[in-house]
């Protein structure tokens, strides 16, 4: 399926205010990941505003 370039939305950033927003992940130990998928992060952040990760340990 193809779309004209006129047909695309050229607005940069989200069409709504539905994402995740102002959230906090504090002092987390996060561990063995990427056992399933080889590529897993321990925190993965997109399309958000205000997301904060501190004092937290991620290894494996």
């Amino acid at each position: 399926e193809r779309q004209s370039y006129r047909d695309i939305d050229k607005t940069p950033g989200p069409k709504s205010d539905n994402y995740p927003a102002d959230c906090v992940v504090e002092d987390s130990l996060i561990h063995d990941i990427g056992l399933v998928e080889k590529q897993a992060a321990g925190v993965q952040i997109s399309m958000s505003r205000g997301i904060a990760v501190r004092h937290c340990s991620i290894y494996d």
